[in-house]
């Protein structure tokens, strides 16, 4: 399984928005800012496990280097 977050719009940099999805090797982390019942700041972050993970800075150069080109050259 290959997971790939997406970058940010231009309309979301404009607007300040950050990013809630990070890839580190075959990790895929989710992180969802929420409130607590309190009304206090919570991150709660969720880890999903893959093949190839990528992140929203990753190239579709980087992409297709690490999972397309394999398979061709085989």
């Amino acid at each position: 399984m290959v997971i790939r977050a997406r970058p940010l719009l231009p309309h979301e940099l404009e607007n300040n928005y950050f990013e809630v999805v990070h890839s580190q090797k075959h990790t895929f982390h989710y992180m969802d800012p929420t409130l607590s019942l309190k009304k206090e700041p919570r991150l709660k972050v969720d880890a999903h496990l893959a093949d190839y993970s990528f992140g929203g800075t990753d190239t579709n150069e980087v992409v297709y280097n690490s999972i397309i080109h394999p398979l061709i050259d085989k």
